[in-house]
């Protein structure tokens, strides 16, 4: 057999293997038995044999990484994100607009705010936006339903 003959159906053997792996949850024999028969080529022979098991080898490898990858991937998601002003920053509801933990006296408030972008590009608070303590947070917050039920009745009245 030529170089190129060996060649093509190295890669026969290993994209079917490769499609025959993500697609089903055999085990490496089932495999190897499903590729032969759709190759129709002898995988049970001792070279073909190994070649196989070391295509498992090398696919359980790289899912393996993968899967690392996408649990780094989530973990620095989870990771707190602080703004140029060392806030700890919960959420950004826009490009310019974010809400924020910040420290204020040796007191803990919650801040609703627009930032804006000084020419270093430092990210800074503006005058428009709301701070609040823990308690009043608090308090805004059990209030959310009469709020709520307020909007919509004023919107039904627009309508």
């Amino acid at each position: 057999m030529d170089a190129e003959t060996v060649v093509r159906q190295i890669t026969k053997i290993t994209t079917t293997v490769l499609e025959l792996l993500k697609s089903s949850n055999k085990d490496v024999n089932e495999i190897r038995e499903s590729a032969s028969k759709e190759l129709r080529m002898d995988l049970s022979e001792p070279s073909r044999r190994t070649f196989v098991s070391s295509l498992l080898e090398l696919y359980l490898v790289e899912l393996q990484a993968k899967e690392e990858a996408e649990a780094e991937a989530e973990k620095a998601e989870k990771r707190p994100e602080y703004d140029d002003s060392d806030d700890l920053v919960i959420r950004r509801l826009s490009s310019t607009r974010k809400v924020t933990i910040t420290k204020y006296k040796r007191q803990r408030m919650i801040s609703i705010r627009e930032y804006y972008k000084k020419a270093n590009g430092k990210e800074l608070p503006s005058e428009k936006g709301i701070t609040l303590t823990i308690e009043s947070w608090a308090c805004l917050k059990e209030n959310f339903p009469v709020i709520d039920d307020a909007i919509k009745e004023m919107q039904s009245r627009l309508n």
